[in-house]
């Protein structure tokens, strides 16, 4: 989702923000918990945030988009790998510090 162009999601894109969103949270997915991976939660923050710089997040999305990066700030999730959380971490800090830049 995060790879389409802006201008392709139209009406669609608190849609996107949305699902997007719930990928960062690791809720709803249809796979269940069994689905929750921390690159994909990486991907989603990264994908949130290159569509809120071509696309300004206004009202609700906007209120989803700051939800779901605070919540990637508190991912401390770890695995075999260690402390996989920190690349969620990372990707939301990078987010947030282009949209305040772009303000």
């Amino acid at each position: 989702l995060g790879a389409l162009p802006a201008r392709q999601l139209g009406a669609r894109s608190s849609d996107v923000f949305s699902a997007l969103a719930r990928e960062v949270r690791g809720s709803d997915l249809p796979g269940g918990r069994e689905q929750d991976d921390p690159q994909t939660r990486q991907y989603a923050v990264l994908s949130l945030g290159r569509l809120c710089m071509e696309l300004p997040a206004e009202g609700e999305a906007l209120e989803t988009v700051v939800a779901a990066l605070e919540v990637a700030m508190t991912d401390y999730a770890t695995d075999r790998r260690g402390d996989v959380g920190s690349w969620v971490r990372e990707a939301a800090m990078e987010v947030i510090a282009a949209l305040l830049e772009a303000q």
